[in-house]
């Protein structure tokens, strides 16, 4: 488990640098909806939690699709 887990820091890094992004981003598309597009903050946050369920909503369907078809493995992994 150890070997895996060294082998993937790379991706554990970027995985958590793009997380930390998306948190950065999130307070300020609210700012921007709320002042520019002048939507309350409710529908703003409404707007925030749809496109986050539709993000979860397409990994799962990319997942079941992936397994559907049988995806190539790449690398070497075991």
């Amino acid at each position: 488990m150890y070997k895996v887990i060294r082998s993937l820091w790379p991706l554990l890094l970027l995985g958590l640098l793009v997380n930390t992004a998306y948190s950065v981003m999130w307070p300020l598309t609210t700012i921007y909806l709320h002042h520019n597009l002048n939507l309350r903050l409710v529908i703003s946050g409404m707007i925030l939690a749809a496109y986050s369920g539709f993000n979860v909503l397409g990994g799962y369907l990319g997942g079941v699709l992936t397994d559907l078809f049988h995806a190539k493995r790449w690398g070497s992994a075991n």
